[in-house]
């Protein structure tokens, strides 16, 4: 056998072992997410205690939109996704969350501050998602796949600090 055809074999085999199906949050820009086949950038995270009414709101939002979680108050416009969890630690802890029943949690698109909430869509408890956090040092990285209540399929991932604002 030529080196040529062992070289060409060694290929083809490396390349069927290698195949695997990815995870879908790893086929996505890093702080971004994405509903079905449109993805959408993410600038910022913010974390804020409602310890009076007993969870953590987790904000995502993209560019040109800003999020005070002292006050509750976007302003700007853009996109975002909130995750209101039950863990209500002065810090974001790392874990592993369910989408809580009785808390909200879903997308905002095309929110506009000053006249449109934008198109909003929560996310569908009764079907399976996943919420992760993981730390190190006070850099996080947050990944997450749900479903809508429409059916639309969301995948996203943010890396970088997540800002604090305890209300």
């Amino acid at each position: 056998m030529s080196n040529f055809t062992k070289l060409l074999m060694l290929s083809l085999v490396f390349g069927f072992v290698s195949c695997k199906k990815s995870n879908p949050v790893n086929n996505i820009a890093q702080n971004s997410f994405k509903i079905n086949n449109d993805e959408y950038a993410l600038a910022n995270a913010y974390y804020a205690v409602d310890s009076a009414d007993g969870y953590t709101a987790l904000v995502f939002v993209s560019p040109g939109l800003t999020y005070n979680p002292s006050t509750f108050n976007l302003s700007g416009n853009g996109n975002l996704i909130e995750f209101d969890i039950s863990d209500i630690s002065a810090t974001l802890n790392s874990g592993n969350y369910y989408n809580p029943t009785g808390f909200w949690s879903g997308v905002a698109l095309n929110y506009t501050s000053s006249t449109s909430p934008g198109n909003e869509y929560e996310i569908n408890t009764s079907l399976p998602g996943t919420l992760n956090i993981t730390k190190s040092n006070s850099i996080y990285t947050i990944q997450y796949e749900y479903t809508l209540t429409t059916g639309q399929i969301v995948t996203g991932q943010f890396v970088g600090q997540a800002l604090k604002a305890r209300f």
